[in-house]
């Protein structure tokens, strides 16, 4: 079932009988990965940053370690993205530098996307890539879904 999915005929009616439209969305398989380190927890969520630390040494992980497949890697707001944005450029520039010629994957292309975003920088998450030769890796907010 679709999360957040409402009765459009009920929805449809409350309005005076708009229209209703369906637009089929598209599914990809997903490998869901989780990574190992415990998180301490407050009511209010996360007790530090360590989590972010996480996601990207696990995606790290998964792009050394996987042929091709973009990664997604869902944070709670902009300034985490960011911070892990600057952390998964530092990792793909250190394995830029220890690559031995012929022993090349995928190059990293890291991309940031939530709400905030200037346009023009969210739509670059949409543009097509050869997935041989680059591996794109999104952090986001719930807006990917």
């Amino acid at each position: 079932q679709i999360r957040g999915a409402l009765d459009a005929a009920r929805f449809s009616q409350y309005f005076d009988g708009a229209p209703v439209l369906r637009v089929p969305g598209r599914s990809f398989p997903v490998d869901i990965y989780h990574s190992k380190q415990q998180q301490p927890m407050t009511r209010f969520g996360p007790a530090d940053k360590r989590y972010v630390n996480a996601a990207v040494d696990v995606a790290v992980q998964i792009h050394k370690s996987q042929n091709e497949g973009h990664i997604l890697i869902f944070l709670t707001g902009q300034d985490e993205i960011e911070n892990a944005c600057q952390a998964l450029r530092r990792e793909a520039a250190k394995l830029e530098d220890t690559i031995i010629v012929g022993e090349r994957g995928p190059a990293m292309l890291v991309l940031p996307l939530y709400g905030a975003l200037p346009q023009e920088a969210a739509d670059r998450v949409f543009d097509a890539v050869d997935a041989s030769q680059i591996r794109k890796v999104v952090v986001a907010t719930n807006i990917a879904e």
